[in-house]
């Protein structure tokens, strides 16, 4: 007869890790609620050594058992079970961040496609291209294995000639009149493919409801053991329940009711050019939006169609996340971190931006450019109220000193 030894276990929300839970005396049918994955470590006296079983394996055949999982494990008595040859690994790798030009890149700006002549007007210039001179570096591992950012907007990007091609990047550090470029790097963990929304795959949810309440899109690239992200609007959207999620092995979803999508609207549209969505404009008042042609099939879709929107599919089965939070000093800008930053920083409502550090008496100093939480009016107007806004902000009360936290992205290997 089996005994339980031991159960590696992960949850079902976004990010869980594995831990050694002791689930003996728990009810089959919850283990199979509150876990995503139960790996079991058995005994049975008829064998040598201890054997590993993948318990969701057997969950078409024992999810109704009525019983604790001893009990189930006494009900087998000495039925052969298939083994698995060890547990998962718990050895986690992490996405790394790093400053562009701080980590030896140089960023030129250009137009994708040509060989940009040297008289070439600045202005139709929308392009950067990111090199790195003076190492041997192979760049184009940028494009396959990283996610990079301009002035903390994630972009598109490919391969041209040993160097990076970021596209609409210049566009972006006008409009920002600002030149920070950051690489969010998965080398350790697996390759990044990333993927436009292809307009065509486009629907709603339920057939008949608009799709800010519920957008579905198709994707081409083989999501089979692979985790997903969406990047909207340069944003940095990571699954989870009615936000963003897969339902299916082809489709994904995302709720932009759950995302917040006017605050990121009005923090992105004086940063990236999001003139395409072609929101209609009162001329006595041009910042003022409504509210019911933002959140129409037609904007939602062109916001899906920007060049700073994509899926981000990474090559290992789960990321994991995990918050570490960042002390907030007095002047803005400004946290202290007391283990070496290596991880994205992301503040106000979860805006990634770009940082440096400098070590100073045993801590770091992180420092970024805009880590302003801007206080809109429109949260505290009633949503039946919302016609037509603008981004005023509260007049006793206009901005916060974010707080700030690094993210860890990490995989199991």
């Amino acid at each position: 007869m089996y005994t339980f030894v031991n159960a590696t276990c992960t949850g079902t929300s976004t990010g869980s890790q594995w831990k050694l839970v002791d689930i003996s005396n728990s009810l089959v049918f919850d283990i199979f609620t509150k876990y995503s994955a139960v790996f079991l470590e058995l005994n049975n006296n008829f064998l040598p050594n201890n054997v590993y079983v993948d318990l969701f394996s057997l969950r078409t055949l024992y999810s109704s058992f009525g019983g604790t999982l001893n009990e189930l494990l006494v009900s087998i008595g000495n039925a052969t079970l298939p083994a698995v040859p060890e547990l998962p690994s718990t050895s986690i790798k992490y996405a790394k961040y790093s400053d562009a030009i701080r980590a030896g890149y140089k960023v030129t700006p250009t137009v994708a496609g040509i060989e940009v002549p040297a008289n070439y007007p600045r202005s139709e210039m929308k392009d950067v291209l990111v090199s790195r001179p003076g190492y041997d570096t192979d760049v184009s591992l940028l494009h396959s294995h990283c996610l990079v950012s301009v002035n903390g907007y994630f972009h598109l990007t490919d391969v041209y000639r040993n160097q990076l091609m970021v596209y609409n990047g210049d566009i972006t550090r006008r409009i920002s009149q600002d030149n920070h470029v950051g690489i969010l790097s998965f080398l350790d963990i697996g390759a990044v493919s990333k993927e436009p929304i292809d307009p065509l795959t486009v629907m709603p949810g339920t057939p008949g409801n608009p799709l800010r309440t519920g957008t579905y899109f198709r994707s081409k690239i083989d999501l089979t053991n692979k985790s997903v992200m969406l990047v909207l609007a340069g944003n940095l959207i990571f699954p989870g329940t009615d936000v963003f999620y897969q339902v299916s092995a082809d489709t994904l979803a995302i709720n932009f009711e759950s995302i917040n999508i006017l605050e990121k609207y009005f923090e992105a549209y004086k940063r990236i050019d999001l003139s395409s969505l072609g929101l209609e404009r009162d001329p006595r008042n041009v910042e003022m939006i409504n509210v019911d042609n933002f959140y129409s099939d037609n904007t939602i879709r062109k916001f899906l169609a920007l060049s700073q929107t994509f899926l981000v599919v990474v090559d290992t089965p789960k990321l994991i996340t995990n918050k570490i939070s960042l002390k907030k000093s007095n002047i803005p800008g400004i946290f202290t971190a007391y283990q070496n930053p290596v991880y994205p920083l992301f503040v106000g409502n979860g805006r990634m931006v770009e940082y440096w550090k400098t070590y100073e008496d045993g801590f770091y100093s992180v420092t970024a450019v805009d880590t302003y939480k801007r206080n809109y009016v429109y949260p505290y107007v009633p949503a039946r109220m919302l016609n037509n806004i603008t981004d005023q902000k509260l007049p006793f009360k206009p901005f916060d000193y974010s707080g700030g936290f690094m993210l860890e992205i990490g995989a199991y290997t």
